[in-house]
């Protein structure tokens, strides 16, 4: 088909040079066929689009009777690739042909039947947008309950038992004081002779007649020096300084001698010593 207005300068396309579609977006394909006129006609195998004011070459496919030349029908395509570089609107695109005319013993171009001349065969393509059917549910059909179904059960399966983190092993035996059950709190740091005692405040006092005097006020856990030397107040060694009023019924009694003294209590009765 004829574009509706041929450019100045340029032939009809028909009957050798078709284009489709003619009008196309950016990112599909247009196709180019050029078929020989009856008789002797040769298709030149290079075709052109513009771009700008530039002509830019596209190779088209046919049988290479000639270097250059095909005596039957060619193909070829502008791409994507291509197309996307056009603007949009009209664009152009052109091919030559050879048509041997046997009374004038010569080769004539498309569009001025004159010996060894003629015009490019111009077709038109009209470029448009890309438009976009956007629906916003076809892309964001969420629900929450597909992406969280969350059971706490199934990421939190530990069973906590302190045996199972608390392996000492205690012999009533090797303390003093009485009670049925030990449970391990800390180290006083001493040892020589230790004695252990609390005040009404809950707070342990310990002292050895080597190392001084220390108190934990979180039941023996830690212990803070009070003072060094040796301590004489109270029999062995016994604290009864500081404000700590002891009595009798408070004191723990005397741990042995040699080694750090491991501060344990009984976490159900204690035995007066």
């Amino acid at each position: 088909m004829n574009p509706s207005l041929v450019p100045t300068g340029y032939a009809s396309p028909c009957p050798v040079f078709s284009i489709s579609p003619i009008s196309l977006t950016q990112t599909s394909t247009l196709s180019l066929s050029a078929t020989p006129q009856a008789g002797t006609d040769y298709i030149y195998t290079t075709a052109y689009y513009a771009k700008g004011t530039t002509w830019l070459p596209i190779t088209l496919q046919g049988n290479s009777i000639y270097p250059g030349y095909s005596s039957a029908q060619t193909q070829g395509s502008l791409t994507p690739t291509i197309l996307a570089t056009l603007p949009l609107g009209t664009n152009y695109v052109v091919v030559w042909d050879w048509l041997w005319d046997s009374a004038a013993q010569c080769y004539k171009g498309p569009g001025l039947n004159a010996c060894n001349t003629g015009e490019w065969r111009v077709q038109t393509f009209t470029l448009t947008s890309s438009t976009y059917a956007y629906s916003q549910s076809s892309y964001y059909a969420y629900s929450q309950a597909a992406y969280y179904v969350y059971s706490q059960a199934a990421y939190v399966t530990y069973s906590y038992s302190q045996s199972a983190y608390v392996t000492y092993t205690y012999s009533q035996a090797a303390y003093t004081g009485g009670g049925t059950n030990w449970v391990r709190t800390g180290n006083t740091g001493m040892l020589n002779g230790i004695w252990i005692t609390f005040d009404k405040s809950g707070n342990l006092y310990a002292s050895s007649s080597k190392y001084g005097m220390a108190v934990s006020h979180d039941h023996g856990v830690s212990w803070t020096p009070l003072n060094t030397g040796t301590l004489v107040n109270g029999p062995g060694g016994a604290p009864a300084a500081a404000g700590a009023a002891p009595i009798a019924a408070q004191t723990f009694g005397s741990l042995p001698n040699g080694g750090f003294a491991s501060f344990v209590r009984t976490v159900d009765a204690v035995k007066t010593p």
